[in-house]
């Protein structure tokens, strides 16, 4: 058994490394509830990729009963430290199961959260809590067992992806921006995102590169950094000295990488003033990305 958990997280790795996921692929292992014994056993391999900033695509391999599962997912609250999810799944893909049934009676429905227990609240390691139930054996005893409800834990590493393929359409290339206008929108990042992770401070470049494209704010770097009443961080920033990490996520979002998924707005739930939190809780603004400490946000009609 030990053995071919082994070589399926050896696949999984090598598939990881080469697969072009949206934002971030993950695996991990799962302890599935024991109703015989009342107690959890470590069973359970399982791996997933992001498709979108929403939906996920997941499989799993339950040892004990050689069940592969293939399951849809839906995150309501992705980027976030706490993301809960609901889906559709199909068990019994290799039909181990000694009676023959059909997809419909194999169609499961999911429900779980992923809570992050690392720095960044999109990639590193996270703990999920997941409940999966056959509606056709959900109020009556099931046959075959592989059928019964699950509840599981299970630690999962997500593996960061910033190859964003979401890129802005009238996004100027790097070479038409000059060292001062890098330097500036480093400085920014540095001032706004400093102790972010590095996606976040990709997001908030990208937030001003967004800005310049849009049309509804001005058309330069120091415009836009400079707009009346936009970021707090003006007045200091003379003093500033953008850190490397804030060159390098300057640089990832001239290429246009843009994990804020389009965003124009970004705030601090902690940080911000009664008048900004009640602007951006009113304002006719969506939600694009949830990324440490900050939200993002984009008109609503776009």
């Amino acid at each position: 058994m030990h053995q071919i958990k082994i070589l399926l997280l050896l696949v999984m790795l090598l598939f990881m490394i080469s697969f072009p996921a949206y934002a971030n692929v993950s695996a991990g292992l799962e302890w599935r509830y024991q109703d015989e014994d009342n107690s959890y056993s470590l069973n359970t391999v399982k791996i997933a990729a992001d498709v979108t900033q929403h939906w996920m695509l997941q499989t799993s391999y339950d040892e004990d009963n050689k069940d592969l599962a293939g399951d849809v997912l839906y995150r309501t609250r992705a980027g976030s430290r706490i993301q809960p999810y609901l889906g559709l799944g199909v068990r019994d893909l290799l039909q181990k199961s000694d009676s023959q049934l059909s997809v419909g009676e194999r169609l499961e429905v999911i429900a779980g959260v992923a809570l992050n227990v690392g720095p960044n609240p999109k990639t590193g390691l996270f703990l999920n809590m997941e409940v999966k139930a056959v509606p056709d054996t959900m109020f009556h005893d099931s046959n075959p067992d592989i059928l019964k409800p699950t509840i599981s834990l299970a630690l999962n590493f997500r593996i960061p992806n910033y190859r964003f393929p979401k890129r802005r359409n009238k996004i100027k290339p790097p070479s038409s921006f000059d060292q001062k206008d890098v330097e500036l929108l480093a400085k920014v990042v540095t001032a706004e995102a400093g102790d972010e992770p590095f996606e976040g401070q990709i997001a908030v470049a990208a937030v001003i590169l967004n800005r310049l494209n849009s049309g509804d704010f001005p058309d330069t770097i120091p415009g836009v950094v400079y707009q009346n009443n936009q970021f707090k961080c003006v007045p200091k920033l003379p003093r500033i000295t953008p850190s490397d990490s804030s060159y390098q996520a300057t640089i990832a979002a001239l290429n246009g990488q843009d994990p804020s998924y389009g965003a124009l707005y970004y705030y601090n739930p902690k940080l911000s003033s009664p008048e900004g939190l009640k602007f951006f809780q009113t304002a006719n603004l969506k939600v694009t990305a949830r990324i440490g400490h900050h939200i993002f946000l984009t008109d609503g009609d776009r």
